[in-house]
């Protein structure tokens, strides 16, 4: 099951965008900013919805506040594929970063460092036993989770994935919801 995050409070909003508390309340009694109210008439706001708000209204989002969402990376050749799980993700409220080729993933994965990785395993160049391979193996890396997502998954390959470490498998083609399902499962594992 998906892990609650703690809503932010009007008060801790006008912090993180430096505005009175006010300000903050006047947004959501104007439905401009997203937000749920307690039994005791306090409101509270969904992260996600907050950023939502902030690049909407092409206000800055402060670093800390994206960089507390989970960290995603797309690695897909397809883009078509790659767009489908960004928006599923932005809907979710995951915070990603797509990668379209196995050489810029190696470097990005580093430097990144996801917590999950979405992969394809039919990929130009490296191909994504190489890419689980190199992740499991390095000692900056390895605990980064792996779903390989893939509609050339053999029998043999489940087997050869399961043995390299991989964290989950999805086949594709697959809906969103069952990919929001298996992302959470596998950050749950």
């Amino acid at each position: 099951m998906k892990k609650r995050e703690k809503p932010l409070s009007p008060r801790k909003i006008a912090e993180y965008c430096q505005v009175n508390f006010k300000t903050v309340l006047r947004w959501i009694s104007d439905g401009q900013l997203k937000a749920h109210q307690l039994p005791g008439g306090s409101n509270r706001v969904i992260r996600k919805d907050l950023i939502n708000f902030l690049t909407e209204f092409k206000m800055p989002v402060p670093d800390d506040l994206v960089n507390s969402l989970c960290k995603i990376m797309i690695i897909d050749d397809e883009p078509n594929v790659a767009e489908v799980m960004r928006d599923a993700l932005m809907e979710a409220g995951y915070d990603y970063e797509i990668c379209t080729d196995s050489f810029e993933a190696g470097m990005r994965i580093v430097t990144a460092h996801p917590r999950l990785i979405l992969l394809d395993l039919n990929m130009p160049n490296v191909d994504g036993y190489e890419i689980v391979k190199k992740v499991k193996e390095t000692s900056e890396t390895d605990d980064i989770k792996i779903l390989v997502v893939s509609g050339h998954i053999t029998d043999e390959g489940r087997k050869r994935l399961e043995d390299s470490g991989v964290d989950g498998m999805l086949d594709k083609p697959f809906d969103t919801e069952t990919l929001i399902s298996a992302i959470e499962r596998t950050l749950d594992e």
